[in-house]
């Protein structure tokens, strides 16, 4: 995990007085969050460190198991204005760790230091897990902002049964953004929540297809590869989501990547498996 990303959520740990969870050796099991908050914080201590290293993994892709995808992702965020929509996106393990990734390579000159604009809009069931996002974001935009990257965070409660919302926070997108240059979508560690509800939510992931599909867009998303249930809500995507639209677009995976990440509190390798599925459009209104 990048270092800044470590201290502020050690720090948010912490003041949740939630350190002893992340410190425990035992397999918490299929541990997937939730709107309360004991499920946020139990999610937060027990899976943001492992959820957080998957976007790490993704952007850095070591054994280039991603094809072009981590390149696409590299060059959509060097530069220029970046609208950001993080659905699922819980306390924030896709977007702090995606844009701390991104501070620590031109930190250590990897990749320059070009002024970019990522404007993130974060929909999520659980207000406590957003309050923690917010909190996250606070804590690491002055890491950001020393590597030239300038970023704000809107977050809003989203309930993905319902397709209105979904369709609420895309107009907040394009509201927001409408010279963005381009527009990413990033969907992650849904698979627990979906599978058992597909079709109560395949309206809203019906919706992002259908809003985006005009735009010059990359949807991006990414799921734990050591349950069934991320390999079968890709099944049910492929049958059950219309993307027609998106035909003529790349459109890559379910990849399946094994590989390790460091826990930084426990001090020892854990491994870990990612299922990626990612959809690129180059075309614009």
């Amino acid at each position: 995990m990048p270092d800044c990303l470590v201290s502020s959520y050690e720090a948010l740990l912490e003041e949740y007085n939630v350190k002893h969870l992340a410190l425990d050796l035992e397999n918490p099991g299929n541990v997937i969050g939730g709107p309360t908050t004991k499920a946020t914080l139990e999610y937060f201590a027990r899976r943001y460190g492992v959820s957080a290293c998957r976007i790490e993994s993704l952007v850095l892709d070591p054994d280039r198991a991603f094809l072009s995808i981590s390149e696409d992702l590299i060059n959509i965020f060097s530069e220029g204005k970046i609208a950001l929509l993080d659905v699922a996106c819980g306390s924030g393990s896709v977007g702090a760790s995606l844009l701390s990734t991104f501070c620590i390579l031109r930190r250590e000159q990897i990749l320059p230091i070009t002024p970019t604009s990522i404007q993130i809009i974060g929909g999520d069931c659980s207000p406590y897990a957003l309050d923690i996002y917010d909190k996250m974001m606070t804590r690491i935009l002055h890491d950001l902002e020393k590597t030239g990257i300038q970023s704000q965070l809107h977050t809003v409660k989203w309930r993905a049964e319902a397709s209105y919302a979904t369709s609420d926070l895309f107009d907040l997108l394009f509201d927001q953004n409408p010279d963005a240059d381009e527009y990413v979508v990033f969907i992650a560690n849904f698979s627990g929540a979906m599978d058992p509800h597909f079709d109560e939510y395949k309206n809203s992931i019906q919706h992002i297809f259908d809003r985006t599909h005009n735009r010059k867009c990359t949807i991006v998303w990414v799921e734990p590869g050591g349950y069934s249930k991320g390999l079968n809500l890709f099944e049910k995507l492929k049958k059950k989501i219309d993307m027609t639209a998106w035909m003529r677009s790349n459109q890559i995976g379910p990849i399946s990547y094994d590989y390790k990440w460091f826990h930084p509190f426990q001090n020892r390798p854990l491994p870990c498996r990612l299922l990626l599925k990612a959809y690129s459009n180059s075309r614009r209104e």
